[in-house]
C-alpha cells in the first residue's frame, strides 16, 4: 500500500486491484476516520498503516 500525506491531517492510501483503489484518512479530534473505505481485502493494511502512523484510533461510525 502506498501512502501519501496530501496535509498535516490527511493521508492517501492507495493499492492496485485490477484498478487503483484509494482510500482517505482524516485524522479529528478523536481520531481517524477513513472516506471510501476500500475493499475488506485492504482492511488488514489499513489498519496496520493507521497503527504505524500513529494518529489516534479509527473511528467507528455510528
Amino acid at each position: 500500500m502506498k501512502v501519501e500525506q496530501i496535509s498535516p491531517h490527511i493521508w492517501s492510501l492507495k493499492t492496485w486491484m485490477i484498478i487503483p483503489i484509494h482510500v482517505w484518512a482524516v485524522r479529528g479530534k478523536e481520531g481517524i476516520t477513513l472516506v471510501d473505505a476500500g475493499i475488506p481485502l485492504m482492511a488488514k493494511g489499513i489498519l496496520n498503516t493507521i497503527h504505524q502512523l500513529n494518529a489516534g484510533p479509527l473511528q467507528k461510525s455510528c
